[in-house]
């Protein structure tokens, strides 16, 4: 199964102790939806946005139903998997699986495009911690 990640899981760091597997990796865009911060939380949510909109992230390949269970898992209820279209950096395009923000939990969704630098920088160590109890 083919999955397009746009916030923590992007990382490799938590992908692996998310998935306990590594997966082949290539750039990915979504046109028509935005990543958007989260009310109280430092990962973020994907929503449908106008069509001009562009969200950025990563196709993650070959997924097997063990790691999607454990992704669905980590996901929790403020999201539901949902298919959508991606382009590739070649042009392409094709589809995956997306984690996007339930409609229970829009009223969440910030106004501002969560930053993937910034997580990096200011949040990825204690939310290493905070998921998975272990250290970075």
């Amino acid at each position: 199964m083919n999955l397009f990640v746009y916030g923590s899981l992007m990382f490799d760091v938590v992908w692996q102790r998310i998935a306990r597997t590594s997966n082949p990796t290539l750039p990915a865009t979504a046109q028509g939806w935005s990543v958007r911060s989260l009310q109280g939380v430092s990962y973020p949510g994907l929503i449908p946005a106008p069509p001009d909109s562009l969200a950025s992230g990563l196709l993650r390949s070959n997924v097997s139903p063990i790691a999607l269970a454990r992704l669905d898992a980590f996901e929790g209820p403020d999201y539901l998997r949902q298919l959508i279209a991606i382009t590739l950096p070649d042009g392409s395009t094709s589809s995956a699986w997306a984690w996007i923000v339930s409609p229970a939990a829009r009223h969440l969704v910030l106004p501002d495009p969560w930053d993937p630098d910034r997580f990096a920088r200011d949040s990825l160590t204690d939310f290493i911690r905070n998921t998975t109890g272990d250290p970075p």
